[in-house]
């Protein structure tokens, strides 16, 4: 059977949301879903490119079935030519075999990276996301994304290869939440810097049992969302329990109420799909000052009330497995 359908796109999906991608780094293609790293995003744009392609990023990375097995490959794009040689250069520096043709001036495309596993059912979505995340995973896969991100960035070198894309400067409520998350370490892949509503996911929040999957792209891919938002001279903190399967949010509400966060008697009703379970708001005098924005939200996460309520629901997560068991 050659993988061209639903369940390939549908497993990429699902593997994008385990590791907590934004949107715009990867695309659910139904035939090679393809993906690139935040690194490539930033230092790469369409004006580096001569021709479009892909996601207009100097680099792509992707998946692909190949007989009875899936593939994971990395690819250089068509890059200027200068800029092309100037990061072909940068990778070879760091290891990286890259065939001398590759350096000729009408060359576009150059891979330098694929492996392959053969997942258990091409028409399984489970054993398709085990698949793509063994092969994503892998120690050569990870090591060939550090040095290419180190190569494409100037680690090391002092010196970055290609000037980042031109990005438009941060508002007080992206930098006030940048700092936040350095701050409260809350790590990459479990936060969204947002200029209206910049959110996270307690790590606990995530370890919902596998029947727990959001029913549609939601936040960051996981049930259950915090977020920041600005109003009437105030920050305020919402909790938020998102889309899932009429019975896995059922259980989960209970699981909530037993924890005594109060859950609305609607939210039990079939065809909902948003259920706010937190809020709580504090005062903020200079609606553009990042620093009083940042200690807003750090003073809302320390709330004794947020802290019962994110212990409450992680316990309420453990008692889910409990059942399950």
């Amino acid at each position: 059977m050659k993988v061209g359908s639903s369940f390939l796109r549908e497993a990429f999906i699902r593997f994008a949301r385990k590791l907590g991608w934004p949107d715009h780094l990867y695309t659910p293609h139904f035939r090679v879903p393809h993906f690139i790293e935040q690194t490539w995003d930033e230092h790469f744009d369409e004006n580096n490119l001569r021709k479009k392609w892909w996601m207009n990023r100097g680099l792509i990375a992707w998946f692909e079935q190949a007989d009875d097995r899936l593939k994971l490959k990395v690819e250089v794009g068509p890059l200027h030519h200068e800029d092309r040689v100037r990061l072909l250069r940068a990778l070879v520096a760091k290891g990286i075999d890259v065939k001398e043709q590759a350096f000729e001036e009408g060359r576009q495309y150059t891979r330098i990276y694929m492996d392959a596993d053969r997942p258990t059912s091409w028409e399984d979505v489970d054993s398709l996301v085990e698949c793509m995340m063994r092969l994503y995973r892998k120690d050569s896969f990870q090591t060939l994304l550090r040095l290419v991100n180190e190569a494409v960035s100037g680690e090391g070198d002092g010196i970055p290869l290609l000037k980042p894309a031109v990005l438009k400067a941060q508002t007080p409520m992206e930098k006030a939440f940048t700092s936040f998350v350095d701050e409260q370490r809350i790590a990459s892949g479990y936060y969204n810097v947002n200029h209206l509503v910049p959110s996270f996911v307690e790590r606990e929040w995530t370890e919902l049992p596998s029947e727990y999957e959001v029913t549609e792209r939601y936040w960051l891919g996981y049930p259950l969302i915090a977020w920041f938002r600005r109003r009437n001279s105030t920050v305020r903190l919402i909790v938020e329990v998102g889309p899932l399967p009429h019975l896995e949010r059922t259980n989960l509400l209970k699981r909530i109420e037993e924890q005594d966060i109060p859950v609305r008697a609607l939210a039990y009703e079939e065809g909902r799909r948003f259920t706010r379970i937190y809020s709580r708001a504090v005062p903020v005098e200079n609606m553009e000052d990042a620093e009083e924005l940042k200690v807003a939200m750090a003073r809302l996460v320390s709330d004794q009330e947020y802290v019962a309520a994110r212990d409450g629901i992680a316990r309420a997560i453990v008692a889910l497995h409990r059942k399950v068991m």
